[in-house]
Parts: C-alpha cells; structure tokens; sequence
C-alpha cells in the first residue's frame, strides 16, 4: 500500500461532503472500496463490499451522529 500521501490527496479521497452524508453509507462504502481498490486491494474492496449492509446499518450512523453532532 501507498506509504507517502500528501494531506491534499487525504483529504479528497476520505472527506466526507455534507452531499455525502445526505447520501449516507452507500457513499462511504463506495469511497472506501473505490480507495482500496486504487491502493491494489481488490480483495479487501470486495470484502467490504459483501459485508457493507451488515456493518454499515450498525457503524455508519454512529459516526455520521459523532461528526454532526445529531443522534
């Protein structure tokens, strides 16, 4: 994996927009994998894929309400 990013790639590949947060965990799941996938993990991408709806109905809101502060 990719050691040396710079704060500006950082930040566009894992800033979540506030259309983001409208859109909700299909976002995240998307920017995650589309990130694994650039970093030479398709198989990680895939796993999260298969297991997105599980984990994302569970961890998702949760840290959507801590970055918003809503509950």
């Amino acid at each position: 994996m990719r050691q040396d990013w710079e704060p500006e790639e950082l930040i566009e590949v894992w800033t979540l927009l506030e259309d983001d947060m409208k859109r909700g965990a299909e976002q995240v799941r998307d920017k995650t994998t589309a990130f694994l996938r650039t970093e030479g993990r398709p198989d990680l991408a895939d796993h999260i894929a298969r297991e997105w709806p599980g984990w994302a109905t569970r961890i998702v809101p949760e840290q959507i309400a801590a970055v918003t502060g809503a509950e």
